[in-house]
C-alpha cells in the first residue's frame, strides 16, 4: 500500500460519465427553455425529468466525492480509509443511480401519453405498468445492495472478506431487475415508432428522426445486459475498487442514455429555433461578406 494519495479522475469509467453528464446538462436545459420560452407550456413530464436529472446528478456528485478517494483503482494503491471512503461513495452512486433509471423510464411514458394524442386503458395500464414495476423493481435492487452485508458498514468496511452472507441474493436478484430493466430499455426504444408515426404535427422526416433518436434506448437497454453480466464480478471479490468501476460505467450509461432519450423530443422545437436563428444570423453575414466583396471588384467612382 502506498503512502502516496492517489485519485480515479483518470479511469474510463469516471471520463465517460462526465462527458454523459454533460450532455445531460445540454438537454436539460434545452428542455426547460423550450417549455418555458418557445412552447410556453409546462407539462408534468417535466417535473419527472427534473427529478431524474437532480438524482443522476447527485450520483454524480457521489461518484466524483468516490474518484476523490481513488475509486475504480487497485486497492494495492489505497490506504484503508480511502479504500474505505470510495466504495461507501460507489455503493451510494449505485443507489441513486438505480432509482434515476427507474424514474426516467416513467419520464418517458409519462411523455409518450401526452404526445399520442388518445389514450386507450390498454396502452395506458401497458405503459405505466412497464415503468412503474421497473422502478419498484430498481427500489428493491438497491435496497437489497446496501443490505447485503451484516453490518451494513461492512459493504464499505471490509467487503473483501466474508462478512457478506447476502451476496449471491443481490446476485440473483440483479439478474431478474437487469433482465426487466433490459427489456423495459428495449420496448420504450421501439413503442414510439407506432406513436409517431400518427402525430401529425410533425413532418414525415421529422418522425422518421425522431423514431430514430428515441431508437437510441436500446443502446440503454445493451448497457442493462452488459451490466447484469457483469454482477458475477461482484460475487468473486478481489479487487472491490477496481470491480466496482467496472460495473459503474454502464450503470451510468444506461441512467444517462435513459435520460437523454427521455429528453430528445421535447427539445425538437428548441433545437429547430437555435437552427433557424441560426440561419438568419449566417444569412446576414453572408450577404455581408458579399457586398464587402462586390465594392472591392467594383468601386464606386464618387460623382464629380
Amino acid at each position: 500500500m502506498s503512502d502516496e494519495h492517489h485519485n480515479g479522475f483518470a479511469q474510463p469509467f469516471f471520463i465517460v460519465t462526465w462527458v454523459e453528464f454533460g450532455l445531460a446538462v445540454l438537454f436539460m436545459g434545452a428542455r426547460c427553455f423550450a417549455a418555458s420560452k418557445l412552447v410556453h407550456n409546462i407539462a408534468k413530464d417535466i417535473y419527472l425529468a427534473a427529478a431524474t436529472f437532480v438524482l443522476g446528478a447527485a450520483s454524480m456528485a457521489m461518484l466524483t466525492v468516490g474518484a476523490t478517494y481513488g475509486l475504480g483503482l487497485s486497492q494495492d494503491l489505497l490506504s484503508y480509509n480511502d479504500s474505505k471512503m470510495s466504495l461507501l461513495y460507489g455503493w451510494l452512486n449505485q443507489l441513486l443511480a438505480l432509482v434515476a433509471i427507474g424514474l426516467g423510464k416513467v419520464t418517458i411514458v409519462a411523455f409518450l401519453q401526452q404526445i399520442q394524442g388518445y389514450h386507450t386503458k390498454t396502452r395506458s395500464v401497458f405503459l405505466w405498468s412497464l415503468a412503474v414495476s421497473n422502478l419498484v423493481l430498481n427500489c428493491i435492487a438497491g435496497v437489497l445492495m446496501i443490505l447485503q452485508c451484516s453490518p451494513a458498514r461492512m459493504l464499505w468496511e471490509d467487503y473483501a472478506k466474508e462478512n457478506c452472507p447476502y451476496r449471491m441474493r443481490i446476485q440473483i436478484f440483479g439478474y431478474v431487475q437487469g433482465t426487466w430493466s433490459a427489456a423495459c430499455d428495449f420496448i420504450l426504444a421501439l413503442y414510439p415508432v407506432t406513436i409517431l408515426a400518427r402525430v401529425q404535427a410533425f413532418s414525415v422526416t421529422t418522425r422518421v428522426g425522431l423514431c430514430i433518436l428515441m431508437g437510441c434506448g436500446i443502446i440503454a437497454g445493451a448497457c442493462a445486459i452488459v451490466k447484469t453480466v457483469q454482477l458475477t464480478v461482484l460475487t468473486r471479490i478481489k479487487d472491490p475498487s477496481q470491480q466496482l468501476g467496472t460495473v459503474i460505467v454502464w450503470n451510468q450509461t444506461e441512467m444517462w442514455v435513459v435520460f437523454i432519450v427521455s429528453c430528445i423530443p421535447p427539445t425538437k422545437v428548441f433545437f429547430t429555433h437555435i437552427y433557424r436563428r441560426g440561419s438568419v444570423h449566417l444569412g446576414s453575414v453572408v450577404d455581408h461578406i458579399r457586398s464587402w466583396e462586390e465594392n472591392e471588384v467594383h468601386p464606386r467612382v464618387p460623382c464629380v
